[in-house]
């Protein structure tokens, strides 16, 4: 299992971390080469793409995160920071999304039952159960906090040191949040599924 993950980790943290350092002292700005840097694991994602001739989510939203970052260095006028932020900002817009939509009392976990809803009959029983709201709000915070704390730590990190350091260690610091937010998800999903199965009568 960790030789499977090794490429993963070559092309997504060292990688990036040794081309900024190599490229920083060929080009006139931070940005520039952050960009570059950051252009190794997006390429890499494209290729895997192309290979299995499938395109998936997660491979969408990298290409799409790189290209929020091209826009933010060109229209800041090349700032680094801006670059640095690109993340926290989008994790910080879902999070924030997430909260708002329980405080409106429409959680945005509920969106994928009610889509099914029109199409499948138990999908709209679910939908109709008290406890499947609850359950869509509690997981809609979850997920929402997740999504505020990357951010959180991810913008501190891009505050406090240098382009270099913050290329190296946004993915070590961030991936590892991320799990363990979705650890307490599947925790919070198990402990509600064996509830369930001790609220049925025997």
């Amino acid at each position: 299992m960790l030789l499977s993950l090794l490429p993963t980790v070559l092309v997504n943290v060292v990688a990036p971390a040794v081309a900024y350092g190599q490229i920083r002292p060929h080009v006139a700005g931070n940005a520039i080469a952050l960009l570059a840097a950051m252009a190794i694991p997006v390429a890499y994602t494209l290729v895997i793409v192309a290979w299995r001739r499938r395109a998936d989510p997660l491979a969408l939203l990298s290409v799409a995160g790189f290209g929020i970052a091209l826009a933010a260095s060109y229209f800041t006028g090349g700032s680094a920071l801006a670059v640095e932020l690109q993340d926290p900002a989008e994790t910080g817009a879902l999070g924030l999304a997430c909260l708002v939509s329980v405080i409106a009392g429409r959680p945005l976990w509920l969106l994928v039952p009610r889509l099914l809803a029109r199409h499948n009959a138990q999908a709209a029983r679910m939908l109709a159960d008290p406890a499947t709201r609850r359950a869509a709000t509690a997981e809609t915070v979850i997920i929402g906090a997740i999504f505020l704390v990357h951010a959180i730590a991810i913008t501190i990190l891009a505050l406090t040191v240098t382009p270099g350091t913050f290329l190296a260690l946004s993915r070590p610091v961030g991936l590892p949040l991320l799990g363990a937010g979705v650890a307490v998800l599947i925790w919070y999903r198990r402990r509600r599924a064996r509830r369930r199965r001790d609220d049925q009568p025997s």
